[in-house]
């Protein structure tokens, strides 16, 4: 699998300004600190969710931050 505190760590490297906000939904513990650390590594935020109430507050916060919301859309990935 991938290895996403590798992949943060190089993120902070390769991509010093690029912040990585992560919304864990149904996670157990340590899927949660492996994901945590991808936002971690690059100054971004981690929200853990267990609802889909908490879902759309994660998101609806994330996507109109002034910071997210100018900055110009990457492609979506997924980590399972």
């Amino acid at each position: 699998g991938l290895n996403v505190c590798a992949l943060g760590a190089k993120l902070r490297v390769e991509a010093p300004n690029i912040r990585v906000h992560v919304i864990g939904f149904h996670l157990r513990a340590a899927s949660e600190a492996s994901i945590a650390c991808l936002a971690q590594s690059t100054k971004g935020t981690y929200a853990s969710t267990r609802s889909l109430y908490e879902l759309k507050a994660a998101l609806r916060k994330t996507l109109t931050c002034p910071r997210i919301s100018a900055a110009p859309l990457a492609p979506l990935m997924v980590v399972r």
